[in-house]
């Protein structure tokens, strides 16, 4: 995993909710990706540094962001132990070969079938943008 952009604050559990940016490259050609259009690398685009509060609230709200729950498996495993060790705004990069071991685990999404896409001997390299971690409160965590 290399790390393009650092973040800050807490990593997400495994109940928490992510809201993300990914791009897909499987032998070099692009099969997925919901980052907008634009000429500027991926690290330099959405830097939460840059935007005041309110903008970040407002961005969380984007219909192009992929939200998902970490506890409901629909992630290839490699995917959800990257977004556990990931701050906010933070960006990385993966790659691997190692399809069948890494990417044909859990279950498939909607935008993502990692049974279909990724085959043995592909390259795939993975591009990720954490932008929000809603983390889930429980009562036994209150003090008392």
């Amino acid at each position: 995993m290399r790390t393009l952009r650092k973040g800050k604050g807490r990593n997400a559990y495994s109940d928490s909710v992510i809201y993300f940016r990914m791009k897909i490259e499987v032998n070099g050609n692009q099969i997925f990706s919901n980052y907008p259009k634009s000429d500027l690398p991926v690290e330099q685009q959405e830097d939460f540094k840059q935007l005041t509060i309110e903008e970040r609230v407002e961005h969380l709200k984007d219909p192009s962001l992929l939200v998902r729950k970490l506890d409901t498996y629909t992630l290839p495993s490699l995917l959800q132990k990257a977004f556990k060790s990931m701050k906010k705004n933070m960006v990385v990069s993966l790659t691997t070969t190692r399809v069948k071991d890494k990417l044909h685990t859990n279950f498939t999404t909607d935008f993502l079938n990692q049974y279909e896409a990724f085959k043995d001997g592909d390259t795939v390299k993975f591009t990720l943008s954490l932008f929000g971690v809603t983390n889930t409160s429980y009562f036994y965590k209150y003090p008392i």
